[in-house]
């Protein structure tokens, strides 16, 4: 299968040396669904680099397929380069807080693809930012496809999941996610999969699929997720989508469980379960007083994400759920 490699600069750094973006294209003779996929957008997810790594490999030993497939192992070098010892941090920009997945506005729509180009490129280099610079240039390498997925990961531990619109959802089921997070299009928090979708229409469906947990590339998970994205794929190129509904639940329902106490943390509840109303989600020993106290939701919720930082403050966020309806 023949490749496209194409390389995107986005800024030089004071050592002189250069970020780039790499896009791998894949174009088949045959008309079909044109499909767009990126990782590492936040420094520690670098599980999706190695998913989309292998990805690549695997499409090159394809003998036919039908459509158009683009795919960035790595959207954010910068994050990446923000590391920290025994891990990598890079959720943030250092310069000013900014969350990288909020840094994606409500561009232009332009008449033709050759403008929506040119209004790109002209956005690139009047930038000030290097955020700026970096949105513009993964929405030039991403416009124009109908499919679009950015995957993520979630915490120390966690089961698959994604965001999405809902009339996005039957077509991403093939990607086998625990729950289905729907956001509102009326609103806007400047993360990349709403843009492609406000910002392109109503014809373009885009996710963001949170494939496992941070800082890892256990090999059994790619392979599981590797197997889930080209069966997905399939799908799209035999127009055979997913008939069975996934469970979903609007975003308001999505929230950070934030410790109630002080502590060590020591978790009764895992990602996937669910913890019904009242139910003690965690023990918290304190030993400064040797009291071991017991934390509670007050909602039934599906326990989505564990963060991993076990010795903590109260209020700060320790885990990631959804509220769903008692049964």
């Amino acid at each position: 299968m023949k490749m496209i490699h194409r390389i995107y600069p986005v800024q030089d750094t004071i050592h002189g040396q250069s970020i780039v973006i790499h896009a791998y294209t894949f174009q088949s003779e045959l008309p079909g669904p044109s499909v767009y996929i990126q990782a590492n957008l936040h420094g520690s997810e670098i599980l999706g680099t190695v998913l989309l790594s292998q990805c690549i490999h695997l499409l090159q030993s394809f003998d036919s397929f039908s459509g158009k497939i683009t795919i960035v192992p790595c959207a954010n070098p910068l994050a990446v380069g923000d590391s920290e010892y025994n891990g990598i941090a890079g959720r943030w920009s250092v310069l000013n807080g900014v969350n990288w997945n909020r840094i994606f506005s409500k561009y232009e729509k332009c008449e033709d693809s050759y403008a929506q180009q040119r209004y790109f490129r002209e956005n690139i280099f009047s930038a000030v930012s290097v955020e700026e610079k970096l949105a513009h240039t993964l929405q030039s390498i991403s416009w124009g496809h109908k499919y679009v997925v950015d995957v993520h990961t979630t915490g120390a531990q966690s089961v698959s999941h994604l965001f999405t619109h809902k009339e996005a959802s039957m077509i991403f089921a093939g990607l086998d996610a625990h729950t289905h997070i729907i956001w509102d299009s009326d609103d806007f928090y400047g993360a990349f999969d709403e843009s492609q979708r406000i910002s392109q229409g109503a014809d373009v469906y885009a996710c963001t699929w949170e494939v496992g947990p941070h800082n890892t590339t256990d090999s059994t998970l790619v392979s599981e997720r590797l197997h889930t994205l080209t069966q997905w794929m399939h799908s799209l190129w035999d127009r055979t989508i997913a008939v069975t509904p996934p469970f979903t639940v609007p975003i308001i329902d999505a929230f950070h469980v934030c410790a109630p106490y002080a502590g060590y943390y020591v978790w009764r509840k895992q990602p996937g379960e669910i913890i019904v109303d009242g139910e003690v989600y965690a023990d918290v020993y304190q030993p400064w007083n040797t009291t071991v106290l017991e934390a509670r939701l007050s909602e039934q919720s599906v326990l989505l994400g564990i963060y991993g930082v076990y010795a903590i403050s109260s209020g700060e966020q320790i885990g990631f759920a959804v509220r769903t309806p008692a049964s």
